[in-house]
């Protein structure tokens, strides 16, 4: 079974004992009283930051973009107190009349950076003994933590102009260097030169492919007749047919040769009537004869044609290769210097806009009472743990003696 403990002897302890209780609570709050007027008091002083948009935003040319100039608060208090915003504060502060300054760690034990309620403001608070010396070190605080922050994140529009104007000048250079080497090739430019000359060798070699299939189907032709006159060969005469043939034949061979700028000598003395068969056998193969010959001559026209119609190709491909480089560089060129000319004039117009920034919106007024030390505070927590501790001495000392007498 479970030990079953008795509270009462306890309770009858601590009600032999309530004036003791008392009494020790009463002394405890005497005792924290006079500690805690000993403690000198305490101020505080706050300057408040804020940091405002532009209250204009201009952008000519969407190429150059600007990044966010309003930089995020979260950065600003731990950039408050950091050891190189601290060390510039103690040496203000050491040429000032509040020179009995303490360390860095003592300095930054006694300010504090937090963000207000709205996203775009920052308070800095210090802490002093001396009131005046409180507002003293808020506001120097403020003063050098907007300086330099300016100089980290803020007003660099002076620098920002003078680097887009080097630029802008840099790149009207490099648009007349592209326009002037655009110039001088043209006046060495023979691409129309090339092409008109291409245009006509295409002319030319469609003339000699044409008489090719033209000579070719020719000799097939006269090849096929000639079979058919062979075999008519028992015939002295040939019909008016086999004449409208034949004078067809010539009539195309005639054609053929007058494009090639060679005109057949036929023998037109004898009418095709008075002609035997053998005879226009002859005059067929001696026909065949010359255009092979004509047909080898064309392949040879064309043969020597090709390589210099691959040539003025290449050399027409490399002007306009040359051309389009040369275009595609004056274009870039011109549109760098049109984006930066634009960029300069943004600038120009946005640098006088100063409404924007990081800047002090409130100076730290003088405190005109203490933060510190907190009486009422100190009073109740030392009443309190005073009356804990007689409690449990009562109860510890109610304990010892039961435990003695059983």
């Amino acid at each position: 079974m479970d030990e079953v403990v008795d509270i009462k002897p306890y309770i009858d302890a601590l009600a032999r004992n309530r004036l003791r209780l008392i009494l020790i609570c009463v002394l405890a709050v005497v005792v924290t009283f006079g500690f805690s007027s000993l403690i000198p008091p305490t101020y505080e002083a706050t300057a408040l930051i804020a940091v405002v948009e532009p209250s204009q935003i201009i952008q000519f040319d969407e190429r150059i973009k600007s990044v966010d100039e309003v930089q995020s608060l979260a950065v600003y208090p731990e950039l408050a107190k950091s050891d190189e915003m601290m060390l510039m504060l103690i040496e203000q502060i050491r040429l000032s009349d509040h020179a009995d300054l303490e360390s860095l760690e003592s300095l930054r034990g006694n300010a504090e950076a937090s963000l207000g309620s709205n996203s775009n403001l920052l308070y800095l608070s210090a802490k002093s003994q001396d009131a005046e010396k409180a507002a003293y070190i808020a506001n120097v605080w403020a003063d050098n933590f907007v300086e330099w922050t300016d100089e980290i994140y803020g007003n660099q529009d002076e620098k920002q102009m003078q680097f887009f104007e080097a630029q802008l000048q840099e790149a009207q250079i490099s648009l007349n260097i592209a326009e002037e080497r655009l110039v001088d090739f043209q006046s060495i430019n023979r691409n129309r030169v090339i092409s008109d000359t291409l245009s006509a060798h295409y002319l030319t070699q469609e003339g000699y492919l044409t008489q090719q299939r033209q000579t070719i189907f020719l000799i097939q032709d006269v090849r096929s007749f000639q079979e058919q006159l062979y075999e008519q060969a028992s015939r002295s005469t040939m019909d008016v047919i086999d004449q409208m043939i034949a004078l067809d034949l010539q009539m195309r061979a005639i054609n053929v040769e007058r494009s090639g700028g060679v005109i057949f000598q036929l023998d037109g003395q004898e009418p095709l009537t008075e002609r035997s068969i053998g005879e226009q056998i002859v005059f067929l193969e001696n026909l065949e004869r010359r255009l092979e010959t004509r047909l080898e001559q064309i392949e040879m026209n064309l043969t020597e044609l090709e390589p210099e119609i691959l040539t003025l190709q290449q050399q027409k491909q490399e002007t306009e290769v040359e051309y389009a480089r040369l275009i595609r560089y004056r274009d870039v060129a011109a549109e760098t210097y049109t984006s930066l000319a634009r960029k300069v004039d943004e600038e120009r117009i946005t640098s006088d806009d100063v409404s924007g920034g990081i800047r002090v919106a409130s100076k730290a007024a003088i405190p005109q009472s203490p933060v510190g030390p907190r009486r009422l505070i100190y009073i109740l927590v030392g009443a309190v743990s005073t009356f804990f501790l007689a409690v449990f001495w009562i109860i510890s000392a109610q304990w010892w003696m039961l435990y003695k007498q059983g």
